[in-house]
């Protein structure tokens, strides 16, 4: 379990996913060429692990952890065969193997910005907006640590355009919840920094935001809300230090076993996935895809 605990492991799947691209660059240069994807064992060995998929078909990489729980109590006896007990695993999906698949298209810039300044601004007309800034401008209020970074896992991307299979309203509500969602985050830092103000004047907080599915017209937005997001699957996490507070709604991974392996945070504010999966369809693909289609550069439509 020693490997699920400390900054060597998050080094050791940034590996793992360098090394995946590279094999399946190699592959995609001589389709001859045999190869596979990584996994991480309980030892902390290296094996092979499921095949690369032609370029065509290929959709990934992704990185999965086992959570913890489920590495207490893995039973590997199998009958008369052993199985390796992987904690960590970076793997690539196959697009024929998707029921009802469409590649991911992007809103252009006006309508992402206008779709975002909307949820932001109905956010702000609610009484929950308002009870985050008296929380945190109450006299009784004492954060112990002294803490500088507000660190969000996993809030999915915004300008994601409906599929043709979405039912329009339920693509709505979700994706208006994911924007809603980064507005609390905002507003936290914000009252955060309010707090600072009062208690550590001249101390700033940083925000930064992590989840794999950020488009560059995602970080574009958030960009100008001051917040630095991070499309890497792993490198957010290394962000993490004694001085961070963590935001996260219904991420689809083990978000305070990886919080604690790095950090000790000065708080959480967390809401785990429904019972029904994770919160929102948007965020399935929080398995850590490195997507190969967001070489996008949004443009603002022609007058």
């Amino acid at each position: 379990m020693g490997l699920y605990s400390s900054r060597s492991f998050f080094d050791q799947m940034i590996d793992m996913l360098e090394e995946v691209e590279a094999r399946a660059a190699m592959v995609d240069a001589d389709p001859s060429i045999p190869q596979k994807t990584r996994a991480l064992d309980m030892n902390g060995n290296k094996q092979d692990f499921l095949d690369i998929p032609p370029k065509e078909d290929r959709l990934g990489p992704y990185l999965t952890f086992t959570p913890l729980e489920q590495l207490l109590y893995y039973n590997a006896d199998r009958g008369d065969k052993k199985e390796p007990i992987f904690i960590a695993r970076v793997s690539y999906s196959k697009i024929s193997e998707q029921e009802n698949y469409h590649p991911v298209e992007f809103m252009d810039d006006v309508e992402a910005a206008n779709r975002f300044a909307q949820a932001v601004k109905t956010w702000k007309n609610t009484k929950h907006d308002q009870a985050i800034r008296e929380f945190f401008s109450m006299p009784g209020v004492h954060i112990q640590h002294k803490t500088t970074k507000l660190v969000a896992f996993g809030l999915g991307e915004f300008c994601v355009k409906p599929r043709p299979s979405d039912d329009l309203g339920g693509y709505q509500r979700c994706y208006d919840s994911i924007r809603t969602q980064h507005a609390v985050f905002q507003e936290v830092g914000r009252s955060l920094q309010a707090y600072l103000d009062q208690t550590s004047p001249g101390d700033e907080i940083t925000l930064v935001a992590q989840d794999p599915g950020y488009s560059a017209l995602d970080k574009r937005i958030l960009k100008d809300m001051d917040v630095r997001a991070i499309d890497h699957p792993v490198r957010g996490i290394m962000e993490l230090d004694n001085e961070s507070a963590v935001f996260s709604i219904g991420a689809g991974f083990p978000v305070k076993q990886v919080v604690f392996a790095v950090s000790r945070p000065t708080m959480i504010i967390w809401q785990k996935p429904s019972k029904r999966g994770l919160a929102h369809p948007a965020k399935r693909r929080w398995l850590f895809p490195r997507k190969a289609e967001d070489q996008y550069e949004p443009q603002s439509p022609s007058p």
